[in-house]
């Protein structure tokens, strides 16, 4: 029950996403109608008149249906933000410095525009395989304003959609689903179809399945929600901006979108090696890793006094070396160790189980080697040996003394 309700968790930041467009799109174009009920009503058109007018109003003012966008945009964003910020505890935004060299950013660019030049080719193709569906997307883009150039698209498009976005599906979503599976591919699929679900049409959807697959492993590589914010702001410049330009003839030859499409694959393949052997990934990999995962180092802080004091009494042991030793562990289970210090510690009775809940700084070396030394006339003639963070007595050398 526990697993399903870790499973069902990773779909609350897109059901709260949803959920905030749908309610502030709705109040937004209530106030939008009072408004113009109003001033019909001065005019003095009958409920008929005032309904034919507001529909059509609705329907034809791509203005207004950007406006309604964007707020819904903000409104979202804001709340994702605090709850991203407070909720999952996370630190503020890392300098650029740390998370990235001026190559990881060239790698991402170039990745995230060349996927999106092959995504254009395909999509032209699939009007010739399923006219009907293609036809229906373009119109459903052309009504919500977002298959023209105007600022208010590129706001929408370009600045509110890669912040809130990558905050609710790999701040949130992917994090998530990290606490409910180890196996990163089972975790950045949940996202990805969680982030093509929310657009809310097949076309669309299908690509930012994809699209999303990609974004989630450079934030895995990078550890870094700026990485997927350069990404989606990426893509998406090139799927207005870039795409008009280079799309702009309507009888472009099936040769030459068969080249682009060539040209976009090979540089989209070179950018993803490039990336998984970018130098600065495998630190920033290792680190998400940690972070997600909860290894052994994330909770040194609660290490108890009392297992403290058991460290202290085995011969040769250097506790803080120990300690790192098993942070380095990926396979280490956080918990599993945890208990077996504290069993250890209640064991050799060392204090009372009572204090066990108290958390303190572990002892550094120095303080562990001198407590050593004004304790070894009590310790008795077993030793000690510490493998894998496990106690297991030497019996050979017990019965040799």
């Amino acid at each position: 029950m526990k697993r399903i309700g870790k499973f069902f968790m990773c779909l609350v930041p897109t059901a709260g996403f949803l959920a905030v467009q749908i309610v502030v799109t709705l109040v937004v174009e209530i106030i939008w109608m009072v408004q113009n009920v109003a001033a019909l009503a001065v005019t003095g058109a009958d409920a008929t008149q005032m309904t034919e007018e507001l529909v059509a109003g609705m329907m034809m003012d791509t203005s207004a249906l950007l406006t309604i966008t964007i707020i819904s945009q903000v409104v979202g964003f804001i709340i994702a933000i605090l709850i991203y910020r407070f909720g999952f505890k996370m630190k503020k935004t890392e300098k650029f410095s740390k998370a990235f060299t001026p190559a990881s950013i060239i790698y991402i660019i170039v990745l995230m525009t060349a996927f999106e030049l092959v995504i254009s080719c395909l999509m032209t193709k699939a009007y010739d395989w399923i006219p009907g569906i293609m036809d229906d997307y373009a119109a459903l883009m052309e009504q919500a304003g977002l298959g023209e150039l105007s600022v208010l698209s590129t706001i929408a498009t370009l600045i509110m959609a890669p912040l809130g976005e990558e905050i609710v599906f790999r701040g949130m979503t992917l994090n998530l689903a990290g606490r409910f599976t180890k196996k990163f591919w089972i975790a950045n699929t949940i996202q990805a179809l969680c982030f093509g679900l929310a657009h809310m049409n097949l076309v669309q959807g299908t690509y930012a399945f994809i699209m999303g697959l990609i974004l989630g492993f450079i934030y895995k590589k990078y550890n870094s929600l700026l990485a997927t914010i350069i990404a989606h702001l990426a893509f998406n410049f090139s799927g207005t901006w870039l795409v008009a330009l280079l799309f702009s003839d309507e009888n472009m030859s099936e040769a030459t979108l068969y080249l682009i499409l060539a040209i976009a694959s090979i540089v989209a393949i070179a950018a993803f090696i490039s990336i998984c052997q970018d130098k600065k990934t495998k630190e920033r990999e290792k680190m998400y890793m940690e972070r997600v995962h909860i290894l052994p180092h994330t909770v040194a802080a609660q290490v108890p006094q009392a297992v403290a004091a058991a460290y202290v009494q085995m011969p040769q042991y250097d506790a803080n070396a120990q300690y790192v030793q098993g942070a380095q562990n990926p396979q280490a289970d956080p918990n599993a160790q945890f208990a077996q210090y504290a069993n250890y510690a209640q064991n050799v009775q060392v204090v009372p189980p009572t204090e066990l809940s108290q958390p303190v700084e572990m002892a550094s070396p120095v303080d562990v080697q001198a407590t050593e030394a004004a304790n070894s006339t009590s310790i008795s003639n077993e030793n000690v040996i510490i493998q894998n963070d496990n106690p297991v007595e030497d019996e050979s050398e017990g019965n040799q003394n």
